[in-house]
């Protein structure tokens, strides 16, 4: 893969070209996104079992059921086209540039995934693509930003763009975005929710990654780790429950140690599932026992809890013994 340019990407068509491009792109997806908008109302309020919405697999099938129901929408001219279709204007995106200008409004107007017809168009032009994924992924600043309501264009872009290189497994993108991610002060949260699903989407090559970053943020100058540790140890533990790795134990502990927001890695450590884990919890308990906040102990209890370990012999600082009823 080239190495994609650090900061605005290069325009990839003509002023004019893009303008229209981009005209025509905001018209069709601000469309779509109203139609599967309605679609998916339509689609919830006929649900009349409510235990069909407790099904952890209800909000996959809703959304399937919905983007089934606009097939009638894509193939009908929608006004402003000239007489032209959706699936029409999807198809008339051609070069990696028009797919590009589409999926930065794709990124500015669509509530809910990327329509897969865009990603297919875009996809289609291989490593090219991946390269200009990555671009947009890196062009602006990580970094939590204050004073804000909304989130700018480029931000909402790069954050779609991590998400489907993730989508697509691109591996080659792993090195380029964790050690931006690791170099954060504070990362801004949408980032770090798509840096997190590109990671987890990516699998063990990401943990292994990541595993390297939160070794490092550890081994410093002694300071408690924060920031994006945190997001990057979430991640860790959501891959290694299902592909578990004595490194990533072993990571996680150490995190748990260092991190300054114990019920984070305490939780995480939990998510992961290792029995051995229960040692260093307790021991946190009684280094600092009426040192510990509220929800951090109750965190690390319930951590232990869900590890198999025994928790009545723990003293509860906050409502007597954690054993009996309060």
């Amino acid at each position: 893969m080239s190495q994609p340019f650090p900061g605005k990407m290069r325009p990839l068509l003509p002023p004019d070209e893009a303008a229209a491009t981009r005209r025509e792109a905001d018209l069709v997806l601000s469309a779509y996104n109203r139609a599967l908008s309605d679609a998916l109302d339509a689609a919830l309020a006929a649900v009349t079992d409510e235990e069909e919405l407790q099904d952890p697999e209800f909000d996959a099938r809703l959304r399937n059921g919905a983007h089934n129901d606009l097939a009638e929408w894509f193939s009908a001219p929608l006004p402003g086209l000239g007489g032209r279709t959706p699936d029409d204007a999807f198809a008339g995106i051609a070069s990696l540039g028009q797919a590009v200008v589409w999926f930065e409004s794709a990124a500015a107007n669509c509530d809910d995934d990327i329509p897969d017809l865009l990603k297919v168009r875009l996809g289609s032009h291989g490593t090219a693509a991946t390269d200009a994924l990555l671009t947009l992924a890196l062009a602006p600043s990580w970094e939590v930003r204050s004073g804000r309501a909304e989130r700018p264009p480029e931000l909402l872009a790069a954050s779609r763009a991590i998400e489907t290189l993730g989508e697509w497994q691109a591996r080659e993108a792993l090195e380029l975005l964790a050690a931006k991610f690791a170099g954060l002060g504070e990362p801004e949260e949408g980032i770090a929710e798509s840096f997190r699903a590109y990671c987890t989407a990516v699998g063990p090559d990401a943990a292994r990654v990541l595993a390297g970053c939160v070794e490092a943020a550890a081994g410093g100058d002694g300071e408690p780790i924060r920031g994006p540790v945190d997001y990057m140890v979430i991640a860790i533990a959501d891959i290694g429950r299902k592909h578990p790795d004595e490194r990533l134990f072993q990571c996680l502990r150490l995190a748990f140690r260092r991190m300054e927001h114990k019920a984070i890695g305490a939780i995480c450590l939990g998510d992961y599932g290792d029995g051995r884990a229960v040692t260093t919890l307790k021991g946190f308990l009684d280094r600092f026992e009426g040192r510990i906040d509220r929800q951090t102990f109750y965190e690390v209890m319930n951590a232990i809890r869900r590890l198999g370990g025994v928790v009545s012999d723990i003293r509860n600082p906050f409502a007597g013994d954690f054993g009996r009823p309060h």
